[in-house]
């Protein structure tokens, strides 16, 4: 069944407009390329993740410093992933927070690589429908396989909704 992508709930947001229009942030997954079955296609309703848009900045410095790179979501919720009424579900954050992970680690390490930890404080709670912004990075580079990554879902304009820091491991190769 192909549905609408309402991206024109990011439209009346400028903060969401100074991220899609700058030459510093790049356009990233969309859900016609992504392989996330759990965003493309579950999740994907009027009532639910309305639309998502991810962008990746890559690290400023000449050589790439220790931190890299960063990636920021912008997407819109509905009252569909609500667990108490008028309210998102956490569980949905760390989803959110789990995802745009990844989307760092795909264009930082270029292997594959699992969650061994997610640790969420969740400050405030996010009332639906809303547009929000996930911002995920590193302050440090990978140590051996290990990587801890930092992220936090905001309203945009300085309010943090929850905070996160992970812990990825990536897999082993094959034969050792």
């Amino acid at each position: 069944m192909s549905r609408q992508e309402h991206l024109i709930d990011f439209t009346p947001h400028p903060w969401c407009q100074q991220i899609i229009s700058s030459p510093s942030w790049h356009p990233q997954t969309t859900r016609s390329t992504s392989t996330n079955r759990l965003f493309t296609e579950t999740l994907w309703t009027d009532v639910t993740i309305r639309a998502h848009a991810s962008f990746y900045k890559p690290p400023t410095a000449t050589p790439p410093t220790e931190t890299g790179g960063e990636v920021r979501l912008l997407v819109s919720l509905g009252a569909g992933l609500d667990g108490h009424p008028g309210y998102c579900h956490g569980g949905i954050l760390a989803l959110i927070f789990d995802d745009t992970i990844h989307e760092l680690v795909e264009k930082e390490l270029k292997e594959a690589a699992v969650t061994a930890t997610l640790n969420v404080s969740y400050r405030r709670p996010v009332a639906t429908p809303a547009v929000v912004l996930c911002r995920v990075w590193s302050e440090k580079g990978p140590v051996g396989r290990k990587w801890v990554v930092r992220a936090t879902i905001e309203d945009g304009v300085g309010g943090v909704f929850a905070e996160c820091e992970s812990l990825v491991v990536r897999k082993r190769k094959e034969g050792l």
